[in-house]
């Protein structure tokens, strides 16, 4: 069964998080005192990586992705097939963060990060017009949106001010 464990770099123990049971796509806090992840129960949950009691934030069926900022708020990826939506890491009701543009054909956005600012995010974005499938950036408090590369996958930022990323594919271990 999947289970969150920590392990601090200056031991070689590792231990496991009570209540993280079937956790999958952990994210941190800015501070690193809390791990926020998505549960096999449909539920968004935070824990702190000490250990402790397991907090429920909000409903996510199949989430693909969050990021938290310092001022407390969660971006994450609810679902496959949906937009982005926020909430505050106290809980509360998620609130649509993105919009899916149909005229794109987009049907997922996913994967957000939070830039060093914790006002601007990075995600991806799958869409049935090829040209509108990549990664973007978006602002906190506006949907206006810029796309900031043309790739088929999700993309991290790296300090001091790196984007890791794939490019290219293999088929049949030859690449394409």
């Amino acid at each position: 069964m999947p289970q969150l464990w920590v392990r601090s770099l200056d031991t070689l123990v590792s231990r496991p998080l009570a209540g993280t049971e079937y956790a999958f796509v952990p994210f941190w806090s800015p501070d690193s005192k809390w791990i926020a992840f998505f549960s096999s129960n449909g539920k968004l949950k935070k824990v702190e990586a000490t250990g402790g009691l397991v907090e429920t934030i909000c409903d996510s069926q199949f989430g693909r992705g969050g990021t938290w900022n310092q001022d407390g708020l969660f971006i994450f990826a609810p679902n496959i097939a949906q937009p982005l939506f926020q909430v505050e890491a106290t809980g509360g009701a998620p609130a649509p963060m993105t919009q899916l543009d149909v005229s794109r054909q987009e049907n997922t956005h996913r994967w957000p990060q939070f830039l060093p600012d914790g006002k601007h995010y990075l995600f991806f974005v799958r869409a049935g017009v090829p040209s509108g499938t990549g990664l973007y950036v978006g602002t906190v408090g506006s949907e206006e949106r810029q796309q900031v590369l043309s790739t088929s996958t999700n993309a991290l930022y790296a300090s001091p001010g790196y984007l890791l990323f794939g490019r290219g594919r293999y088929v049949n271990g030859t690449a394409v």
